[in-house]
């Protein structure tokens, strides 16, 4: 009768109740207090219900009204008092509301926190197994993670790998797996789960289980291997296929495995890292050579190139540079070639950056370094097209340099008719020199290009003025000399002509251009024959060219006789 009226029971318990509505259990009870007094096992069934919800003082009232069995388990209910049933309770709170959203949250959060607090796991699993009876399709995956969860975390965790292992055979969803995984790794050894993965990998690498591509489930293998195994690092990365490159790469540096960290880059494409494990840690810069050729990326070439200039292989950087078409490190590469002295292949080397970058640096490097590989049909291409040199700073290095001739390009193309004299002059081209320095028509260029004479080659000094004789303000010129005597007379050893100054050294030029009758020319020469006491020529002089300073002359004379026309003799 008992186990009847407790399938009954059981049934109502399992219909739906309605919202607002009393459960029908309820419904029932209070069907049969009408009807007269319940037996032991309703009375019973009736008092948990009432207990459960806090209803205690109405077992009191049909204790009263004797609608109530007594029994030693009655008894006790309601004298000792009673814990909730919280099994009785999610199984009323979800068949009251079937679609109540904590249906999964309840079922395995609540659930399994409650009881686990009390040690009550196969009464946990009961209600749960209750729960899911429906065994609807959309159920499958819960079903197996509570039971599986419950048992292999509550009951035995050690039994987890085995668990793990039979689990990848029947091809177990991923997600499902890690968090069982998760969910253990505290309570157990993380090797046996790793020796369960193996065994499906190593032993059995055709079986086509859910291994091959389980993501969690490779990480979890190597890196496990890394910290406690790395001999089996190598192998693993070039047997698994979906694991984590970057991250487990990351790890794999830190740990110093270099070599298995540069193979899990290469293996998922992950060049740059890979380069930069032979550049950083392995240090071979002939293998990230190697490597680059390989791959051919222009981000790979770009590391190397950086790599090569640090270690001084500036002509190996250059190329690399310019196979990566990076110009962003043009101010490194400039300076180490040039101190290397590389000019060929800097000029390659910028011809590249140019076309990325509008720098004045750029453009003023590239006409110096054609100047360097004496390309001058280059330079007068160049600054003949749009450019953002800056030529004038770039002609004055040139000159400091002693590169005249790419100078005079640049001079001659700025019209900078000053330096560009003065670049003539080195160069030995005195006509040209003139012109320029006329058309800069300065006392300072004129007397630059003096100087440059009087101390590099005092004795090609007439030559030049012989050229210019035509073209010349005599008068300026002695000026010149004279100027230029309290600066530059200590560097001349001849004692005449530290006596006479630098007009001794134009004394030939003064004597060509004498018949001009210029004043300046005359008194120039006439101290020099006073100087010399050559009085003949003195003599002649005055007789021929009456423009000076005759009383002057007198004064430096004073000893000595002279017959001037038309004049007294000086005394």
């Amino acid at each position: 009768m008992h186990l009847l009226l407790s399938v009954f029971i059981h049934f109502v318990q399992s219909v739906p109740v309605q919202s607002g509505q009393t459960p029908p259990l309820l419904q029932y009870f209070g069907t049969l207090l009408t009807r007269g007094k319940l037996n032991a096992f309703e009375s019973l069934e009736l008092s948990r219900l009432v207990v459960n919800q806090n209803k205690k003082n109405l077992l009191e009232n049909w204790l009263a009204e004797d609608k109530l069995e007594c029994s030693e388990e009655l008894g006790d209910l309601v004298k000792v008092g009673y814990t909730p049933d919280y099994l009785f309770l999610l199984q009323t709170i979800l068949r009251s509301d079937p679609q109540v959203r904590f249906y999964g949250e309840v079922i395995f959060f609540l659930v399994m926190v409650c009881f686990e607090q009390r040690n009550m796991i196969r009464e946990a699993t009961a209600f749960l197994l209750d729960v899911l009876k429906p065994n609807l399709p959309e159920h499958a995956f819960l079903q197996t993670k509570v039971m599986l969860s419950a048992y292999v975390c509550l009951v035995n965790p050690g039994n987890a790998p085995m668990v793990v292992g039979q689990l990848l055979d029947d091809e177990c969803p991923e997600d499902f797996i890690k968090g069982l995984i998760l969910s253990v790794r505290s309570l157990l050894p993380v090797e046996p789960l790793v020796a369960e993965c193996e065994k499906r990998f190593v032993t059995s690498p055709t079986l086509n289980s859910a291994f091959s591509g389980n993501f969690n489930l490779q990480n979890l293998l190597i890196l496990t291997a890394i910290k406690a195994d790395p001999s089996r690092v190598m192998d693993y990365v070039n047997r698994l296929d979906n694991f984590d490159g970057p991250a487990v790469g990351e790890v794999a540096v830190e740990a110093q495995l270099y070599e298995e960290a540069f193979a899990i880059f290469k293996k998922f494409n992950l060049n740059v890292q890979a380069v930069n494990v032979l550049l950083d840690n392995i240090q071979s810069i002939e293998r990230a050579v190697e490597f680059a050729f390989r791959v051919e990326e222009d981000d790979v070439w770009s590391q190397v190139a950086k790599a090569q200039l640090r270690e001084g292989l500036v002509s190996d950087a250059v190329e690399s540079f310019i196979r990566a078409d990076d110009a962003t490190q043009f101010l490194d590469v400039i300076r180490a070639a040039e101190n290397a002295n590389i000019y060929h292949d800097l000029v390659k080397y910028l011809l590249m950056v140019r076309q990325k970058v509008k720098e004045p640096k750029v453009d003023s490097e590239l006409i110096y370094a054609y100047a360097k590989i004496d390309r001058l049909g280059e330079i007068e291409e160049f600054i003949l097209m749009p450019n953002v040199a800056n030529l004038q700073n770039v002609g004055d290095r040139l000159f400091d340099d002693a590169l005249y001739e790419a100078a005079k390009i640049i001079f001659t193309f700025i019209s900078n008719w000053a330096k560009l004299a003065s670049t003539l002059v080195k160069l030995r081209q005195f006509q040209g020199a003139v012109d320029a320095a006329r058309k800069a028509n300065s006392s300072k260029t004129w007397k630059e290009v003096l100087h440059f004479y009087l101390q590099e080659h005092p004795d090609l000094i007439n030559d030049l003025l012989h050229v210019l004789a035509l073209r010349v303000d005599h008068t300026r010129v002695v000026d010149i000399m004279r100027k230029v005597l309290t600066c530059t007379h200590t560097i001349i050893t001849s004692p005449c002509m530290y006596q006479a100054g630098h007009l001794h050294l134009v004394k030939p030029y003064m004597v060509a251009v004498q018949s001009n009758n210029v004043a300046a020319v005359n008194e120039a020469l006439n101290g020099i024959y006073v100087e010399e006491e050559d009085y003949d020529r003195l003599r002649e002089s005055v007789d021929i060219h009456d423009n000076f300073d005759q009383i002057g002359l007198a004064q430096r004379v004073k000893f000595f006789y002279l017959f001037i026309p038309n004049h007294s003799i000086i005394v």
